[in-house]
């Protein structure tokens, strides 16, 4: 018996120290889609028909969770776009939306997840910016690591 709780012992703070993940791009999802920045981009790529359910950011990542109609959302492509016009507020501002185009032709709604980074969203050498987000009711403040 006492083997037994020597081993619990043991192992139930490896368990907790190997299930505590503080990497985010691995629990956060993958983060390798840079964010355009384009303001032909942004005012004429397309807008076909979204609703974003939730945003958050992580370090340098963002995630959006949105849905729209579909037949199973692996057709879509998704973008992130920055406009090139910066508002040199403090900490300074921008507007960016993302883009859906969606060809499929099924009633499905389909929800789904993107995710983006940051890094070349900033201003200038800042390390903060505000995202005013397209079909979002709140900016978001990013702020660099």
């Amino acid at each position: 018996m006492k083997k037994i709780t020597i081993w619990i012992s043991l192992l139930f703070p490896c368990l907790l120290i190997l299930g505590c993940d503080t990497n985010y791009s691995d629990s956060f999802g993958s983060c390798n889609k840079d964010v355009a920045v384009s303001e032909k981009e942004y005012t004429d790529a397309p807008r076909d028909p979204m609703v974003i359910s939730s945003i958050e950011i992580r370090g340098d990542c963002i995630k959006f969770n949105f849905s729209a109609l579909g037949c199973d959302g692996q057709s879509w492509k998704v973008k992130l776009i920055r406009s090139e016009l910066t508002l040199l507020s403090n900490p300074p501002q921008t507007s960016v939306r993302l883009s859906l185009e969606n060809k499929e032709k099924c009633g499905n709604l389909v929800t789904k997840e993107a995710y983006f980074d940051l890094v070349n969203v900033l201003f200038g050498d800042g390390k903060r910016m505000v995202l005013k987000i397209a079909n979002w009711d709140h900016d978001i403040l990013y702020e660099s690591r």
